[in-house]
């Protein structure tokens, strides 16, 4: 469970660095709380706290990757609902010409 604790703590760390611009404040603060509740956790040798930490880390990386592909997908669909919105009305007109 430690092994997978630091893993986990690395990995998040690593995409709050890469995202943060794409990350809400509250989110950041709450992930950086989980982390030190990990670290206590593993320092104290205590397996409960240590799992529920996880448990809690486990959520607001879930939020952090809520809100990353919120930044992201925003975009990415008005790019698609531009380009689509475009496709649909040449193919309505294709299909009054026949």
């Amino acid at each position: 469970m430690k092994n997978e604790a630091e893993s986990l703590v690395y990995n998040t760390e690593k995409q709050l660095k890469e995202n943060d611009a794409k990350i809400p404040q509250d989110v950041k603060d709450r992930i950086r709380a989980d982390i030190n509740q990990i670290n206590e956790a593993i320092n104290s040798n205590n397996n409960k706290a240590l799992k529920n930490a996880l448990e809690s880390l486990r959520n607001s990386a879930m939020e952090m990757g809520r809100a990353i592909y919120q930044q992201s997908g925003t975009t990415g669909a008005d790019q698609s609902a531009q380009q689509g919105g475009g496709a649909d009305t040449q193919g309505g007109s294709g299909d009054q010409n026949k």
